[in-house]
């Protein structure tokens, strides 16, 4: 689990937007000459040049010149030089120890008509959702909005949305988007669902395709719109599969007739998935959470379900997919089910 940027804040003496004026990068990690362009926290000044080191493990083929990056970086204070804390765990490459940002995004950060405020996490996120609204900075998006995606205060992560929503910027609608889904606002998933397509043209389809695999709602609103996901016949990348496996964990009356649709797909892993999305309906069986294929509770039906019958029960998938050599068996069972039911479940 990655830190939060408040987290990260708490663990640093200061924190900079900055530019590498340079030094190199090792396997053995990066010692480099950082050049204050605004101080966010600690007592630092414009145009200061700081020593600053980070130890890594990461394999890198020789040593590699570093100049020009700028970005946003949370600094350690060590005897008189300074220690990088870095935005990623693990073993990150140089460039994910910090958040990049646009050169270009330096005045709408600092204007009056962002986001505003004295606290070091207003302060930082005024700073990545500027960047995130320069629109075409690709990578220097998607690391920055990382950032924002990971901020605690929601109150504040709800006007970054705001601003975002209105920008001009696809990158940072598609954000916005995303933003929406993690404060839980009703119709988020909807609008994610109609963005998909600029969604998908930008780094954070990763971050799109992460939730959707998680998403296990009730509301039947998020449901259709996770339905929709499942059945587009755009390129969406990982997320129309991972659409199509939360679909099948959920399994509830609403999924059925978009599982009854995708029994129709070309790919016969999506077929198999909505088989198995189908049996565990029909078999009256809860929500896939984590908590309950841990326990393996998903597997035990509270009662007989009303549409289950002998055949049903014999081409079942709710405990394994069938192989591929009986799979074109499960589908044609289950197509011929569905068309007897499907008056049931409006459209």
């Amino acid at each position: 689990m990655e830190d939060s940027p408040e987290k990260l804040a708490a663990k640093s003496d200061a924190v900079v937007v900055g530019t590498v004026v340079g030094g190199t990068y090792s396997s053995s990690g990066a010692v480099f000459d950082l050049q204050v362009d605004r101080s966010l926290s600690g007592e630092l000044y414009v145009g200061q040049t700081l020593a600053v080191s980070w130890k890594s493990w990461v394999r890198v083929a020789g040593t590699i010149l570093i100049g020009g990056d700028r970005g946003l970086f949370f600094l350690a204070k060590e005897g008189a030089t300074w220690r990088l804390v870095s935005v990623s765990s693990g073993h990150p490459p140089f460039v994910g120890t910090y958040y990049p940002l646009a050169k270009s995004s330096s005045a709408l950060a600092t204007s009056a008509d962002w986001i505003t405020g004295n606290t070091v996490i207003e302060k930082i996120a005024s700073e990545l959702s500027a960047s995130v609204a320069q629109c075409g900075s690709g990578v220097l998006n998607h690391l920055a909005g990382e950032g924002l995606i990971r901020v605690e205060d929601k109150s504040l992560q709800r006007r970054v949305k705001e601003k975002l929503s209105a920008s001009d910027c696809t990158e940072g609608k598609a954000l916005a988007a995303l933003l929406g889904v993690k404060l839980g606002e009703s119709g988020a998933w909807a609008e994610v669902a109609t963005q998909i397509r600029d969604i998908a043209k930008t780094p954070y389809i990763i971050e799109a395709s992460l939730l959707v695999f998680s998403f296990r709602g009730n509301n039947v609103d998020d449901v259709r719109a996770i339905g929709r996901l499942a059945t587009a016949t755009d390129s969406i990348g990982p997320v129309k599969d991972n659409a199509v496996y939360a679909l099948s964990a959920i399994h509830t009356k609403e999924t059925v007739p978009f599982l009854g649709q995708l029994l129709s797909s070309p790919d016969e892993n999506v077929r198999l998935q909505a088989v198995r999305g189908l049996s565990m309906f029909v078999d009256s069986l809860p929500v896939m959470t984590a908590d309950a294929a841990q326990s393996m509770a998903y597997l035990r039906p509270p009662g007989k379900g009303l549409y289950r019958t002998p055949e049903t029960d014999k081409f079942s998938a709710r405990r394994q997919l069938p192989n591929s050599e009986k799979a074109a068996d499960y589908v044609k069972l289950w197509k011929t089910w569905w068309e007897s039911v499907k008056g049931e479940f409006g459209n």
